[in-house]
């Protein structure tokens, strides 16, 4: 009987499955803490509409005028500052963006330009403002939001017209108990 040498082969099977499972175990995951877009004293959270836009823990958009996306300009006629305050596998980043024409910001996370939170004094101070700002506007209602509001119009519309058909039908009952009744002999009582 001739001995077979098994070890190489199940030694490059080894090494290849802890290959795939280090691949699978060392994927990014990108959270959003915080973003604000805004100006001096007029800042809105844009948090929740981030976060709806990641996909495969990354995230890539443009955010242009007149900022429907996220609720309308926070400060019209001023140059705008996207800050964001964002982890990836753990490790906090922080971004900051300036608006630029014709789209006003382009996003990309991960990002290499993202520096530590606290290391620029000029977004501090920025996030210092937001903080203290009286016109913090929230974002959109979250990532069904836009569900909620429609499911709301739909009740509201619903409702209206229980109300109408109910007003139709008194109109109705009140015609019947008005209207003199009349006898076999064709006489009005």
């Amino acid at each position: 009987m001739k001995p077979t040498n098994r070890c190489p082969r199940f030694a490059t099977l080894t090494v290849s499955v802890a290959l795939c499972v280090s691949s699978v175990q060392a994927k990014d995951t990108l959270q959003i803490d915080k973003a604000f877009l805004g100006a001096k004293d007029a800042w809105r959270d844009v948090t929740i509409f981030l976060q709806d836009q990641i996909d495969s823990d990354s995230l890539s958009l443009s955010i242009a005028q007149p900022f429907s996306s996220i609720g309308g300009d926070p400060a019209p006629g001023k140059g705008k500052n996207l800050i964001i305050n964002y982890r990836v596998n753990g490790q906090p980043h922080r971004l900051w963006l300036e608006e630029k024409y014709p789209v006003a910001f382009e996003v990309k996370l991960p990002s290499p330009e993202a520096e530590e939170p606290g290391a620029n004094p000029q977004v501090t101070a920025l996030m210092e403002n937001i903080a203290s700002s009286p016109n913090l506007h929230s974002g959109r209602l979250g990532r069904y939001g836009d569900l909620l509001v429609y499911v709301a119009m739909c009740i509201s519309l619903a409702a209206l017209a229980c109300a109408g058909l109910a007003l139709f039908q008194l109109r109705q009952i009140r015609k019947v108990l008005t209207t003199p009744r009349v006898n076999r002999v064709g006489e009005a009582q």
